[in-house]
């Protein structure tokens, strides 16, 4: 095995230091010089800038390396991420950056081809969806990057200033009771639709996001916003259901959306008196049933 000093290492070509979020190198195995060797082909290193900055930081004078055979981008691409073994776990920065070396090769769409490596699966997308994420304001690449939005809520939002993107973000990192990133998903693309459909200016749609965020509920609260017939429509139901139908033990459920010519009744009895009872409650309920009628359509 080749050993090449810590000096000679950094003056290698760094065209392949790609990796924010490489796994750290145990302190118990740069005790021990348990270390991996480093990859290099020609005069460039092909991974493990961390674990030589880590390995610097420790005071060692030279790191062992293996030499591999010149070999094309893509191949030594393959080389650095199998390594890294992260699959699923690259952010879009990462990627971003393998796609830019690519670019400058003029191969940006065997990008594809790494797609297993980099996200678990084959993806005939990746090309497109790493050039989504390169077209994006600096701001949201960040959020998308720190999971606080998805890349498609992000391209919606690529015409905002960036002032109102960072303090949206702000925002999302400061609540109270944290969102999973599918609720904020849902959020940010009804409020989005609300914003288009109503004209809101974008000066006034920090306060719509922090008013909605900082709600009970703010799942609730931006299903409202973005739907506010059918939000009525669903009050009125759980108004008239519990005037007619509180302690009976019938339970009463519309159709999806309020969009069909039924309503489902169920309940349960042990006895023939109960059941009995039953029935009565449904006689007194279906003289007065006119208004439950008027909310389908």
């Amino acid at each position: 095995m080749d050993y090449l000093s810590i000096d000679a290492l950094n003056s290698l070509t760094a065209g392949f230091d790609l990796f924010t979020g490489s796994k750290p190198i145990k302190n118990e195995l740069l005790e021990l010089g348990l270390l991996p060797p480093l990859p290099v082909a020609g005069n460039e290193l092909v991974w493990g800038f961390n674990l030589l900055c880590s390995a610097a930081k420790r005071g060692y004078s030279r790191l062992p390396v293996v030499r591999i055979t010149r070999k094309p981008l893509i191949e030594l691409l393959r080389v650095a991420i199998t390594i890294e073994d992260r699959a699923g776990n690259f952010t879009w920065g990462e990627m971003e950056k393998i796609y830019n070396l690519l670019v400058e090769k003029g191969t940006s769409e065997l990008i594809n081809s790494l797609s297993p490596l980099l996200l678990g699966h084959e993806d005939s997308r990746l090309f497109t969806r790493v050039k989504q994420f390169s077209s994006l304001k600096t701001q949201l690449k960040v959020l998308v990057d720190e999971k606080l939005i998805d890349l498609k809520t992000a391209l919606q939002c690529n015409n905002w200033q960036a002032a109102l993107i960072e303090d949206i973000g702000t925002l999302l990192r400061s609540g109270e009771n944290p969102l999973s990133f599918s609720k904020r998903r849902i959020i940010l693309n009804q409020l989005l639709e609300v914003s288009v459909k109503q004209g809101i200016p974008e000066e006034k749609i920090l306060s719509l996001v922090r008013n909605t965020l900082n709600s009970a509920d703010p799942l609730q609260t931006a299903q409202a916003l973005r739907f506010p017939g059918l939000t009525a429509m669903e009050a009125r139901f759980l108004e008239l259901k519990g005037k007619l139908l509180t302690g009976t033990g019938i339970k009463l459920t519309p159709p999806s959306f309020f969009e069909g010519e039924s309503f489902n009744i169920s309940f349960s009895f042990s006895s023939k008196k109960a059941l009995e009872k039953k029935i009565n409650y449904l006689k007194t309920f279906a003289e007065k049933t006119d208004e439950l009628f008027e909310l389908l359509y």
